[in-house]
């Protein structure tokens, strides 16, 4: 523990006093982190509230231009229905004549589209009936006289030979009618997907011909009779749409002055989210140079910490170094054998070099109090050698045997 370590009062006292004077600056500092990042929180959040302000002005400035930008294609869309009112009347009547030409084209398009549609529908009736005639006269071989002929072969099995002939002729004269009548059938087929397909495709056209009509039949009348209402309308709006007018210029003129002064307070927010930025940075700063002080002082604590700590090792190997008896020549000779001589004088070194290493902090109050134990540390070093070895060149004959070089003390 501290109170039993073999490091004198002297440097215990030293050590204490930088130890408390260097942890009261490191309360102190961590009391300026404290304050400066209260002060940083508190203008984050003033940064924040002034940014929301700004974005709530530079909202209101876009809903004014917005609503100046619509009360001017109002006034535009006003003056162009006015204009457009006029030219409406003569309008419907070109349209109303375009209607009843075309109403008159779509009669005669309809007419020879139903001519040929008749035409179609004829040959059609024609062809099933030849077709139909077929196929009963071959339903009526294939059900009748073929089976009662086969029959007959069944049932004439006796008279087999003298009629087999016969009965082959009738079969080979029903087979080839058969024949006949399908080859017929299929000319039939042909002559439906030839000239039928012509008949056909010619009255499909005329039916496309005649809906294209009707269709622009019925866009014209459509188009004539919203001609109509929108000339009804603006004949009997045109009043209201000029007073309308005017009331849409007035309404502009109050949008240009609510722009004029959404402008105004958006360009104060944005000041004051400036100055509040400009602000919020220099408190981050302060905060940040309060840390960096903060953490210097916890650095310089544990530096204060590790002198004491070599120190506890400097004098624990001071102690267990032997006591020669001697002449300085061979008290030097068994110095340097000792075991814990070479350990004593690298804790001395170690202490010096950060007792330096401290001396190089800007915090003189603080070097002050721990040179006093640092002096003590060199003087007992000092009077132990002396004591030992006697000249100061047997003393460098030590350090220089255990390959060490002596650490001078740069505390002025």
């Amino acid at each position: 523990s501290f109170n039993d370590s073999p490091v004198p009062q002297e440097v215990k006292d030293a050590v204490q006093a930088a130890r408390a004077l260097v942890q009261q600056k490191a309360t102190a500092a961590e009391t300026k982190v404290q304050q400066a990042a209260q002060a940083e929180a508190t203008a984050r959040n003033a940064r924040a509230a002034l940014q929301a302000k700004k974005e709530e002005a530079e909202e209101h400035l876009r809903k004014a231009v917005a609503a100046e930008a619509e009360a001017q294609a109002t006034k535009d869309a006003m003056e162009a229905a006015i204009a457009e009112a006029k030219r409406t009347d003569a309008q419907v009547t070109a349209q109303s004549s375009a209607y009843e030409a075309a109403v008159e084209e779509k009669q005669q398009k309809k007419l020879v589209m139903m001519q040929k549609l008749q035409a179609k529908q004829d040959k059609e009736a024609q062809w099933k009936m030849e077709d139909k005639g077929f196929a009963d006269e071959m339903t009526d071989i294939n059900r009748v006289t073929l089976p009662n002929l086969q029959q007959q072969l069944v049932d004439l099995d006796a008279e087999y030979n003298r009629r087999k002939e016969a009965i082959n002729a009738a079969i080979a004269e029903a087979t080839a009618r058969r024949a006949e009548l399908s080859g017929k059938r299929q000319e039939n087929k042909n002559t439906r997907n030839t000239e039928g397909r012509s008949i056909t495709d010619d009255y499909k056209e005329s039916l496309n011909s005649y809906k294209q009509v009707k269709d622009r039949v019925e866009e014209l009348a459509a188009a004539a009779q919203n001609a109509k209402a929108a000339s009804q309308q603006a004949t009997g709006s045109a009043v209201a749409k000029v007073k309308e007018y005017w009331k849409k210029v007035a309404a502009l003129d109050v949008a240009s002055d609510k722009k004029a002064t959404a402008q105004e307070e958006a360009e104060s927010a944005r000041r004051e989210a400036l100055h509040a930025q400009f602000a919020h940075a220099e408190l981050a700063d302060q905060m940040a140079r309060a840390s960096k002080e903060r953490d210097d002082f916890e650095e310089l604590k544990i530096k204060v910490e590790g002198v004491y700590e070599y120190a506890v090792v400097f004098y624990n190997k001071l102690g267990e170094v032997q006591q020669p008896n001697g002449n300085p020549m061979m008290n030097v000779m068994l110095l340097v054998k000792d075991p814990a001589m070479k350990p004593c004088l690298a804790s001395y070194n170690t202490i010096i070099t950060a007792a330096n290493d401290l001396a190089q902090v800007d915090q003189q109050d603080i070097i002050s109090k721990l040179k006093a134990g640092l002096t003590k540390i060199d003087q007992d070093r000092y009077t132990h050698f002396k004591q030992w070895c006697g000249d100061e060149d047997f003393v460098r004959w030590i350090w220089g045997a255990n390959e060490l070089t002596k650490v001078e003390l740069a505390i002025d």
